[in-house]
């Protein structure tokens, strides 16, 4: 895709928003993707395009990124992983707003907005920490440690004492296809409260990220000097429950009931987050990414159809492609080291977003990878196009992923991977902190062998590079083999 100049006009206008203190010489310009392969560089100007051109909205009350085409609020999940996957370090004033434009004020203070969706709420936890982290904003990490303490207080209600687990749906899984369905029970509604058992089920995707919400919250804790300790002791306990509950000893059950029933189904959110923050080791990771069952264009939401799908009505929330789940579990496994993994879902994404003309559908088929918005309730849905998180998650793949940009508490380093088919790949005009950065990646793989900063050589590739000591325009390059 090339951009219009009203697009470009329109995207560095919203990456600016909060920038007012920026100096003239480095106001926000729209960053760009060339090099071996050029398809990788329009997908990015697609996604750019979709995120802050289409996606982007103001109103009296400011300005957020909303949840996509056919969703015009910003709801809490889609603005946090909207926050975590590219708006905090493309657009850092934007992330801000999205993220304060879904928190309410309760008795105790701000807290996350309380609406019928609480089980996956505390998501917004890990946004705000990586936005403090990536930003080093310690007046809004702040505010966010308040907001985050109030919440998970609230949420507290919906673990159960029995087995340590928070009870409720999966994360993102708001419909009843995305689940099982107990003995005798039947679809009588899209919205899965509405069938009693999902207030009784405990999922690993959820109960993995309340143990990540606890690690964020201390983690914001540590930035401010505040109380964490009892944050990290219940994130260990979070984290035995799992395994004690969840873990069967070759595989991670997708959720259990109650009544001690497990189902034994491939959840891609809930190994991701395993992946990225469930704090297992290596053996482990390499068991889930061996384990992995994939269809024939990607890996489905969760796998395989429950008993009233299939490839011919393949339920909505069942083995259906959802990019933002894709996007998640390929960046989880360039961070776990796993090139290979990274690879596969890397070229299926692609595949996907290119065969849908280069626009960002909420969802495909896993079985050719058309857009399809899958069944449920007895009927087809549809994807909805411009969906925001499926073009963030891509944005994600490319800046973490490729290029491998980690940025904490001031500090970047780079730990690329590169796909099969990518010799070459340059992102120029990057903002960070003070700097505007041009970073190349050559070679194959994911083992850093050579860096350097404007021309000059490092020592060790692998330490970290103080943004405090880059200002204005500055070129790093990365040389990588298997």
């Amino acid at each position: 895709m090339t951009l219009s100049h009203a697009d470009l006009a329109a995207i560095e206008a919203a990456m600016s928003i909060g920038g007012a203190e920026t100096p003239p010489e480095l106001r926000r310009t729209v960053p760009t993707v060339s090099g071996s392969d050029p398809g990788i560089g329009r997908l990015y100007a697609a996604a750019l395009k979709n995120v802050f051109a289409v996606n982007t909205v103001r109103n009296e009350d400011g300005a957020f990124v909303r949840a996509g085409g056919g969703y015009p609020t910003p709801w809490t999940r889609d603005a946090a992983i909207n926050s975590w996957s590219a708006l905090s370090l493309l657009a850092p004033g934007l992330a801000e707003a999205t993220l304060r434009a879904v928190i309410e004020t309760g008795e105790s203070g701000p807290l996350v907005a309380q609406d019928d969706q609480w089980w996956d709420q505390v998501i917004w936890i890990l946004a705000a920490e990586r936005h403090a982290a990536w930003t080093d904003d310690t007046e809004f990490a702040r505010w966010a440690y308040r907001v985050g303490r109030n919440s998970l207080e609230q949420l507290e209600q919906y673990r159960d004492p029995q087995w340590g687990l928070y009870l409720g749906p999966a994360v993102m899984q708001d419909g009843v296809a995305g689940f099982p369905l107990p003995d005798g029970a039947q679809e009588i509604a899209p919205f899965v409260l509405e069938h009693s058992w999902s207030r009784s089920i405990m999922c690993l995707s959820t109960n993995v990220l309340y143990a990540a919400a606890h690690d964020s919250l201390a983690a914001l804790a540590a930035r401010i000097a505040a109380p964490g300790d009892d944050l990290v002791a219940r994130a260990d306990s979070l984290r035995r429950a799992i395994e004690e509950h969840l873990w069967t000893g070759d595989r991670y059950a997708y959720l259990r009931r109650t009544d001690g029933r497990t189902e034994q189904y491939q959840e891609l959110l809930g190994l991701a987050l395993l992946l990225e923050c469930g704090g297992i080791d290596d053996d482990r990771v390499r068991t889930i990414v061996e384990g992995m069952q994939r269809t024939p264009a990607g890996l489905a939401l969760v796998w395989p159809h429950f008993s009233r799908y299939s490839d011919e009505r393949p339920g909505r929330h069942n083995v259906a492609l959802w990019p933002m789940a894709m996007g998640q579990w390929a960046v989880a496994a360039a961070l776990r080291g796993q090139a290979a993994a990274f690879t596969d879902t890397w070229h299926d994404l692609r595949r996907l977003v290119e065969g849908s003309g280069g626009d960002f559908y909420e969802l495909y088929s896993a079985v050719d990878g058309s857009v399809d918005g899958g069944w449920q309730t007895g009927r087809q849905w549809d994807s909805e196009p411009h969906q925001t998180w499926s073009a963030t998650a891509f944005l994600r793949m490319v800046h973490e992923g490729v290029f491998g940009l980690r940025v904490r508490d001031g500090e970047l380093r780079l730990e690329p991977t590169l796909p099969t088919g990518v010799e070459h790949i340059e992102l120029r005009g990057l903002r960070l902190a003070s700097a505007r950065l041009t970073i190349t990646v050559s070679g194959a793989g994911n083992v850093v062998e050579q860096l350097s900063l404007d021309d000059v050589a490092r020592d060790d590739p692998g330490a970290p590079i103080a943004l405090a000591d880059l200002r204005g325009d500055h070129t790093l390059r990365v040389r990588v083999r298997p």
